[in-house]
């Protein structure tokens, strides 16, 4: 599977397992835009290991993707953008911050 270098990058929080099964935090995992497109026309994002797959909408709707026929499908508690800084960003903040020290 071949993963985008393109923004968004996502983070699904999904909840922890049920008392008893060992697990008791969430577990979170990040995503990245994929070239795909899911059946309701938005884009595909996917974890590294291509094992959680997930159809996001520009609104923050995710639908997940099944990766296998066995696969147990988990709903995210959450979805939340990850903002990274391009060059462009770096640089008008570098500027932001030689204005201030010049006043």
């Amino acid at each position: 599977m071949k993963l985008s270098s393109t923004t968004p990058v996502y983070e699904l929080t999904f909840e922890a397992q049920p008392a008893g099964s060992g697990r008791s935090t969430a577990d979170i995992v990040q995503v990245h835009r994929t070239q795909a497109l899911g059946a309701g026309g938005h884009p595909v994002y996917a974890d590294l290991s291509g094992t959680i797959r997930a159809e996001i909408s520009d609104r923050g709707e995710v639908r997940i993707i099944a990766t296998s026929a066995r696969q147990v499908l988990r709903r995210p508690v959450c979805c939340r953008a990850l903002t990274q800084p391009g060059r462009a960003g770096a640089a008008r903040t570098r500027r932001e911050e030689l204005v201030r020290a010049l006043d």
